[in-house]
């Protein structure tokens, strides 16, 4: 090659290879030049918090249009997040609840970076900073996967011991939630060879669908994966059932969790019981029943840093009324963060509240206990107007009413159980799944779960439970509101005939026209 192109080429590409780099450093120049009040820290750049810190982010600022604009700034994950907000040097972040939840009760977590003074010994106590931080409000949840390579015919969790297992990149949210799966399976971090994102040992591993394809081949340095994101995630739904139909199943398979293991992960409020249903990833899901795991709450969190009052305060008025134009700003290709239920109530766990970022309580912050209160009230109230409204109208209707009496009180019974039924499934399981995130969505959808031919499954074993008795009482107060009117029909129409033919006569009447 002549030296006047070869240079010119070599040149073309030196810039080809450093253009992601520039684009990174643009991008750390940009939220740097930012003031730290005008910071909202979204994790690894192209993942679930950073689309979803985004949209917030675009939907933000054009609203505020006469304001300094808000900056969406990725890093390495849910722990740094925690540490630079905890630092003063952010004004938000989307965090992992378990993270959150190490940093409230100051756990011990492995820092993927060494820590600050006085922590000088791995692990130390989280965060380092001079700030707690405030949760605003819980924005989604996601699940842990749990996958493992074809032929690897384990069970459980525990049967992982000495495997080698994909864990995301060290010192993440996703570690961390690893080490806390393994943990609950009865398993130290030393009892498996982790495989972080970062390796070295093997190229092509430093991301998920890397790590998937490596799975599928079944490659020596690779046999499972843990995982947390959106149902369903669309790189395993590419692995397990590929859109061009080559391969119906790769033989990948999930590992459910145990009841102990959700039991336990989800009792300290770091974790939510969720299930991985068979239709979110198709033939990758043998049990009918789908796949029992936990859920991964994203939590918009800000800290008690004086110099972000100001703008949390607004954050927390925008979100109240404005997060249908979030979801306008999520990405149309991302059918899974189209779905989610974008400001979710928080956790059951009543000791959270002392968390919160106060002003964000009173929009946010739901008491369950005043909660029930307030339902049975207005309950109590629609059934004292129904009885006046009955009491007014009683000489029209309670002719109709003595003529059906069954059919009045299976009518009263089906709406109590569906009512009933509906505030159950949205206190147990609006947090992982968006069919219950709302008292007026729980009712359609509570009946569209209780029919047996739709295939519905409910996301948690008490919604599983009450989705069971609901459709029992249904059918109960169904088959007796119709049973008088089969009964008649089974007497009339079939006994009857039956009878005159047992006793000589014929099966069929005759009817006697010859009289005309």
């Amino acid at each position: 090659m002549p030296r006047r192109v070869k240079f010119p080429f070599l040149f073309l590409l030196v810039c080809l290879l450093l253009s992601p780099i520039a684009a990174r450093a643009d991008l750390d120049t940009t939220c740097l030049a930012a003031p730290p009040d005008h910071r909202l820290l979204t994790g690894q750049s192209g993942l679930n918090y950073n689309q979803v810190g985004r949209a917030i982010v675009i939907a933000y600022n054009a609203q505020h249009l006469q304001q300094e604009p808000l900056i969406a700034c990725p890093d390495d994950g849910s722990i740094e997040s925690v540490q630079l907000l905890s630092e003063g040097r952010a004004a938000f972040a989307i965090v992992q609840s378990d993270v959150a939840h190490s940093a409230w009760f100051h756990h011990p977590v492995l820092f993927q970076k060494p820590p600050l003074p006085p922590c000088v010994s791995l692990p130390c106590k989280f965060p380092p900073g001079p700030h707690e931080i405030r949760l605003i409000v819980p924005m989604f949840t996601e699940a842990v996967h749990v996958l493992v390579r074809p032929h690897l015919y384990i069970s459980k969790v525990a049967d992982l011991r000495g495997y080698r297992i994909w864990v995301g990149k060290q010192g993440s949210g996703d570690y961390l939630t690893a080490e806390r799966v393994l943990a609950a399976a009865g398993l130290k971090m030393s009892d498996v060879e982790l495989v972080s994102a970062d390796t070295k040992s093997r190229a092509g591993i430093d991301t998920l669908r890397g790590a998937l394809e490596a799975l599928q081949q079944m490659d020596p340095a690779l046999d499972a994966i843990i995982y947390t994101g959106a149902v369903p995630t669309r790189d395993i739904q590419a692995a397990l059932a590929p859109p061009d139909g080559a391969n119906i199943n790769s033989e990948i398979h999930f590992v459910p969790l145990s009841v102990g293991m959700v039991s336990q992960l989800s009792n300290d409020s770091s974790y939510v019981e969720t299930m991985i249903r068979k239709n979110d990833y198709g033939p990758g899901i043998p049990d009918s029943q789908g796949v029992a795991t936990v859920g991964v709450e994203a939590l918009l969190v800000t800290s008690d840093d004086p110099d972000m009052d100001t703008v949390a305060l607004s954050m927390v008025s925008f979100l109240a009324a404005n997060m249908h134009s979030i979801r306008a700003q999520l990405p149309s290709d991302e059918p899974a963060l189209k779905r989610l239920a974008l400001v979710d109530l928080p956790t059951r766990a009543p000791l959270l509240k002392r968390y919160f970022f106060r002003p964000a309580r009173y929009y946010f912050f739901r008491d369950p206990v005043i909660l029930l209160h307030h339902v049975l009230w207005v309950a109590a109230g629609i059934a004292v107007f129904l009885f006046i409204l009955f009491c007014w109208k009683r000489k029209k209707i309670g002719p109709h009413i003595m003529k059906e009496p069954v059919a009045l009180f299976a009518f009263l019974g089906f709406v109590v159980a569906w009512a009933l039924g509906a505030f159950s499934m949205w206190l147990l399981e609006r947090h992982v799944n968006g069919d219950f995130a709302g008292l007026f969505s729980a009712l359609p959808s509570t009946l569209w779960y209780a029919l047996p031919f739709t295939g519905k499954t409910a996301m948690t074993a008490d919604g599983k439970v009450t989705i069971k008795i609901v459709q029992t009482f249904m059918a109960l107060l169904l088959g007796g509101a119709v049973w008088p009117y089969a009964k008649k029909i089974l007497v009339e129409r079939i006994w009857r005939p039956v009878a005159r033919w047992l006793r000589g006569g014929h099966l069929f009447a005759r009817h006697n026209h010859s009289a005309r």
